[in-house]
């Protein structure tokens, strides 16, 4: 994200430039960014895995990839689905 690349040496804005009020970390991107957080409110992040979001990032994506596989949001796997979510986002 921009602030890890700012971080490498490179001039540029780290501001967010989807919601411009925070710095862009890949942990903002991904989750607390009011783009991402009604992002994961409308796919519907299972009630068990919401305390989830509060965990260090790695330990976030750990907690959702590997997951009970009987977890099932809209008829799939969570595990499945939160990868790709990811990735959109």
């Amino acid at each position: 994200m921009r602030e890890t690349i700012a971080a490498r040496g490179v001039v540029c804005d780290t501001i967010c430039p989807v919601c411009k009020n925070a710095e862009e970390s890949l942990s903002h991107a991904l989750r607390e960014c009011p783009f991402a957080v009604d992002f994961w409110r409308n796919i519907k992040t299972p009630m068990t895995l919401q305390v989830s979001f509060q965990e260090e990032l790695l330990d976030w994506l750990k907690s959702n990839c590997l997951c009970d596989p009987n977890i099932m949001v809209n008829g799939y796997p969570w595990r499945i689905q939160f990868p790709f979510a990811v990735w959109y986002l």
